[in-house]
């Protein structure tokens, strides 16, 4: 009779690929284009030269 440990190293293999695929898809770097949120916090960071003191 056929050992089922191979079907259970395929699905568990399949898993691991879906998963890995998942991952690699949701992780890709955005394009420049895409950052408009990051330059808006960038811009409000650059207001205030001074760290920790108070304006007058």
């Amino acid at each position: 009779m056929v050992d089922p440990m191979w079907i259970l190293l395929l699905e568990a293999g399949v898993a691991l690929s879906l998963f890995i695929l998942v991952v690699w898809w949701t992780a890709k770097p955005r394009k420049k284009d895409d950052e408009s949120g990051v330059h808006e916090a960038k811009d409000v960071a650059d207001g205030d030269d001074r760290k920790g003191e108070k304006k007058e």
